[in-house]
């Protein structure tokens, strides 16, 4: 009988392992295996101040492209289309909020890579801020200004329960000095294939801008 029981327990911690390791869901797993969770309908935005503003207006303001950086597996195959679509959510978002904003195709930037956009961004918000590195993110129109809307997703390490965080960067360029005029940083917490729930917090961000350039 205590041969039974010990081999019956030993099977038990076998199968808790095994279902343990076959639900964990972690950065290195492929998007697609994570179930997909609807976002609350006015997703909370947590944002504590506007890091820098020296705008006095957005006379000639122009849009070139946004970038949506998830990391899971880096810039994998599988959250190519969740990126690229949630690209031209953002796209039309500001279409809607700024109806006569200069809209410049750019090559450079909708080819980008992962590190090509990484590296410029971050040096920007959080180190020397090199025109070298705005000139990177921006595309000439015929304004001065042009602004650019960068969204980092990632997955927490949570074991009891992970989620998703997503953190939103609004910046305003000036295109004569290639200098940063305004950067707005602030997160939420949502399924990044959530685009109605992406498209709410793109607006409040850029709603946002509006407001504290006109004061």
């Amino acid at each position: 009988m205590r041969n039974f029981l010990a081999s019956l327990l030993v099977l038990l911690i076998i199968s808790c392992s095994a279902a343990s390791r076959s639900t964990k869901l972690d950065s290195s797993t492929p998007i697609e295996a994570i179930p997909y969770v609807e976002c609350s309908l006015t997703p909370k935005v947590v944002d504590s101040k506007t890091e820098i503003n020296a705008l006095k207006n957005l006379w000639g303001l122009s849009f070139a492209q946004a970038y949506h950086r998830i990391h899971i597996n880096y810039d994998s195959l599988s959250i190519r289309p969740v990126r690229l679509r949630n690209q031209e959510h953002i796209k039309s978002k500001v279409k809607e909020v700024f109806p006569k904003i200069e809209m410049v195709h750019s090559e450079k930037l909708e080819n980008m890579n992962y590190l090509q956009q990484m590296f410029p961004s971050s040096d920007i918000k959080w180190y020397s801020r090199k025109s070298s590195n705005v000139q990177k993110l921006t595309e000439k129109g015929k304004g001065n200004k042009q602004l650019y809307i960068e969204v980092v997703t990632y997955r927490t390490k949570d074991r009891i329960k992970p989620r998703w965080e997503n953190k939103v960067s609004i910046f305003v360029f000036d295109l004569e000095l290639y200098k940063l005029q305004y950067l707005n940083e602030y997160h939420f917490e949502c399924d990044p294939r959530d685009s109605i729930a992406l498209k709410k917090v793109i607006d409040y961000g850029l709603n946002l801008l509006k407001a504290v350039s006109s004061n």
